[in-house]
């Protein structure tokens, strides 16, 4: 079976592959140890991880919205939410991406969320996943949990824990990064 992940930039798609990846792949929690390296930019950090082959991971802004609609085990992670929004617009401060551009930022966030607004109202079928629910670690199980239901992924719970807590302390080590940087910058 092969899956397709859309998601907006900042927006956990490749967190969701890894996730993924260890559940199709029976692997362990030291997966995730890659989530320590936070010396490393965290784009670059990425691409060091291996994703499962029949994953694939691509930005709502990489095709129509027809063309998303017709792909097959399509995974939308919406972001449609204020609490999502504020999530997104908060990492946007500490990861480098073209979202830094504010328009370059606001017109994604739009199409993603106008994309996702299509897939409902055209009844496409696709797994609808909450963005904040990775932020949240009794929300993140039972989306998980759910997840793993739909598509026949075993998940270990402790490896889901393991992995969430990994990636929410980087996120967390390189937003207070940021804000030491910048609380250090001359007035």
């Amino acid at each position: 079976m092969y899956y397709n992940i859309v998601y907006l930039t900042l927006g956990g798609g490749k967190f969701l592959g890894q996730l993924m990846t260890v559940g199709l792949d029976n692997l362990e929690k030291e997966y995730f140890d890659t989530y320590d390296r936070n010396h490393v930019e965290w784009m670059e950090r990425e691409d060091m991880f291996f994703y499962n082959d029949n994953i694939s991971m691509s930005c709502s802004n990489w095709y129509t919205f027809d063309e998303i609609a017709k792909l097959e085990n399509l995974i939308f992670i919406n972001t449609i939410d204020k609490e999502s929004i504020d999530k997104i617009e908060q990492r946007n401060q500490y990861i480098s991406t073209a979202m830094k551009n504010p328009k370059i930022g606001d017109v994604r966030m739009k199409y993603h969320n106008e994309c996702y607004r299509f897939l409902k109202y055209k009844n496409i079928n696709f797994f609808d996943f909450d963005y904040r629910d990775f932020w949240n670690k009794d929300k993140f199980l039972q989306a998980m949990i759910k997840f793993g239901k739909h598509f026949n992924i075993n998940f270990k719970i402790e490896v889901l824990q393991y992995a969430q807590k990994k990636w929410i302390y980087s996120n967390i080590q390189k937003m207070n990064k940021v804000k030491n940087n910048t609380q250090n910058l001359p007035k």
